[in-house]
């Protein structure tokens, strides 16, 4: 079970998907509470109370939006992609669902029926759990089942392509040559020497072989700059952080946030995300 916890997770921002599954969840808030009526809500005489109770619904919807594009501000995206994980996932949607707590709160207290304070907040809060923990825990699972079957269906088949192809494609005998953005420092070596680039935010590090040795060397500038002096096919993006030499990948295999390539010497394993697994599979496949 802690195993499971550690897992990879997809992580993305804000999209439409994550705004179809909020409205989804705010509507389900706004139909449990008008028919069931739960919470002594029954006994609620007011004007308008359809109308009011749907006004939860909406604020289910809007809290998890408003929450979501705060991430997007405050967190790192290239970092988070890479090392997001089924623990982060849970934490993250505690959150979720602490902010429609609040929010709800808030406007019960608009609308003139409850008080702010930190009781009320874990009233609304005991409220919230048993309506929205269902869809949300079934949407971890879901989600990452699908994405992890999906993703390693593909990398099985990619695998094949990357065995039939690895002796033709580790032939090239050509050069790459990168020039660093202060125009000081310069790498040059065979493209068959090179197993990937990582970003180092204003730097990039590259990896790459010696007499049988793993090299490791710094140079000033992002990938898209070190990305646009790449002329070899098999050189490509792979992720946000990546770029890889795909003629030295030993193994590709799935997780629920895409593929990982196995590179040589020491079994390192760099992350394909979703965004580039077509390119990367249609790659192997020539």
């Amino acid at each position: 079970m802690i195993q499971y916890f550690s897992k990879p997770y997809p992580f993305k921002f804000l999209n439409l998907n994550e705004i179809r599954f909020y409205a989804i969840l705010g509507l389900f808030v706004g139909l449990f509470l008008a028919v069931f009526q739960p919470f002594g809500i029954s006994i609620w005489v007011t004007q308008y109370k359809f109308w009011k109770l749907a006004g939860y619904g909406l604020v289910s919807f809007i809290m998890p939006v408003a929450l979501t594009l705060l991430r997007k501000i405050t967190l790192n995206e290239r970092k988070a992609e890479y090392q997001y994980k089924v623990w982060h996932e849970i934490v993250w949607l505690i959150l979720l669902v602490s902010s429609i707590a609040f929010g709800n709160l808030l406007y019960s207290n608009a609308i003139g029926i409850s008080e702010l304070s930190i009781s009320a907040f874990l009233g609304f809060l005991g409220m919230v759990v048993p309506i929205a923990v269902f869809p949300i825990l079934g949407s971890i699972g879901l989600k990452y089942q699908r994405y992890i079957e999906l993703n390693k269906r593909e990398a099985a088949a990619i695998e094949q392509d990357l065995i039939r192809n690895h002796e033709v494609v580790t032939r090239t005998t050509k050069n790459l040559n990168f020039l660093a953005e202060n125009v000081k420092d310069a790498l040059d070596l065979p493209c068959n020497a090179l197993l990937f680039i990582e970003s180092m935010d204003n730097y990039s590090q590259f990896y790459y072989t010696e007499n049988e040795k793993v090299v490791k060397l710094l140079l000033r500038g992002s990938l898209k700059h070190f990305e646009s002096q790449i002329s070899a096919e098999n050189v490509v993006r792979c992720h946000r952080s990546f770029i890889v030499n795909l003629s030295n990948a030993t193994h590709i295999e799935g997780n629920a946030q895409g593929y990982l390539l196995t590179m040589p010497y020491g079994d390192v394993k760099v992350p394909v995300s979703r965004n580039f697994g077509p390119k990367i599979k249609a790659l192997f496949a020539k």
